[in-house]
C-alpha cells in the first residue's frame, strides 16, 4: 500500500484543539481560584502526615520489641545472646523516648490548629481521637517492654544459679572422699576439744585407757610364770646370805684398818 500524507489532517486537528482549550481571560482567572480554603485542608493533610509517621514508628519499635522477647526468653546458657539483647534494649528505649516527643509535638500542633468553634467540631474530635490512640499504643509497648526486662533478669539470676550449682558440685567431685575405717571429726567433736576441761577431761581418760591396755597385756605373762612359795623362800635366803657376807667383809677391812 502507497503512503498517504497526511499532514492536512493533523493541522486541521490542532487548530480545533486550540480552538477548544482557548477560554476568556475572566474565566481562566476564575479557574486558579480554589472552591475551598487552603489553611483547613494543609493543617487536616498535616496532621494526617505527622500521625501517619508516630503510626509507622509504633509498628516498627514493637517489631523489635517481639525480637527481644524471644531472645529473652531462651533459658539456655549457651544459646544466650547477651550483646544482640542489650544493644535491642538500647535501641528500643531510643525510639520510645522518640515517640513521646513526636506525640507531645502532634498534641501541640493540634492545640495551634484548633479549628473555630462551631465549624470544626468533628475535625477537632477526630484529632483527639487519633491522639490518645497513639499514647495507648505507646504506654501498652512501654508495658510489654518493662515485662521483657523483668523476665530477661529472672533468666539471668536462673542461669547464674545454675553455673554456680554446677561449678560446687564439680568442685565437691573433685575433692577426694575420705578412706574406708578413717575417723573424720564432726563440728561437734572439734568444738569439744577446744574447751580446756573437756581436753584435759579427754586426756585423763585416754591416759587410763591406756594404763588399762597395759595392765591387760602384761597379765597374760604373769599368769603364764606363776611363783611358788619354796622359789620365794630361797630366793629370799640367797639375799639375806649375801647381805650377810658383805657385812662380814666389810667388818673385817674395818679391823684391818685398826
Amino acid at each position: 500500500m502507497a503512503p498517504r500524507d497526511r499532514t492536512a489532517e493533523f493541522h486541521s486537528a490542532l487548530s480545533s484543539i486550540k480552538a477548544r482549550t482557548a477560554l476568556p481571560a475572566k474565566k481562566r482567572d476564575g479557574a486558579k481560584q480554589p472552591l475551598l480554603a487552603a489553611g483547613p485542608s494543609s493543617s487536616k493533610s498535616e496532621f494526617g502526615r505527622l500521625a501517619g509517621n508516630i503510626a509507622k514508628d509504633i509498628n516498627n519499635t514493637t517489631l523489635k520489641l517481639q525480637k527481644l522477647a524471644q531472645l529473652a526468653k531462651r533459658k539456655t546458657l549457651f544459646d544466650d545472646r547477651p550483646i544482640e539483647i542489650s544493644e535491642l534494649t538500647y535501641i528500643i528505649r531510643q525510639d520510645i523516648a522518640s515517640l513521646n516527643t513526636q506525640i507531645a509535638g502532634l498534641q501541640a500542633f493540634v492545640r495551634a490548629n484548633k479549628p473555630p468553634a462551631g465549624s470544626g467540631k468533628q475535625v477537632e474530635e477526630h484529632n483527639s481521637n487519633v491522639v490518645m490512640m497513639l499514647q495507648s499504643r505507646l504506654a501498652n509497648m512501654g508495658m510489654g517492654f518493662k515485662d521483657v526486662l523483668e523476665l530477661r533478669t529472672q533468666n539471668m539470676k536462673a542461669s547464674r544459679d545454675r553455673t554456680e550449682q554446677f561449678m560446687h558440685s564439680a568442685s565437691s567431685a573433685a575433692v577426694p572422699l575420705p578412706a574406708k575405717g578413717v575417723y573424720r571429726e564432726s563440728p561437734k567433736t572439734r568444738r569439744a576439744d577446744t574447751c580446756p576441761q573437756t581436753r584435759c577431761y579427754s586426756t585423763r581418760r585416754a591416759g587410763r585407757a591406756r594404763a588399762s591396755t597395759e595392765k591387760a597385756r602384761r597379765a597374760p605373762r604373769q599368769a603364764r610364770a606363776p611363783t611358788s612359795s619354796r622359789s620365794t623362800s630361797r630366793a629370799t635366803g640367797r639375799r639375806r646370805r649375801g647381805s650377810t657376807t658383805r657385812e662380814g667383809t666389810s667388818r673385817c677391812s674395818w679391823s684391818s684398818s685398826r
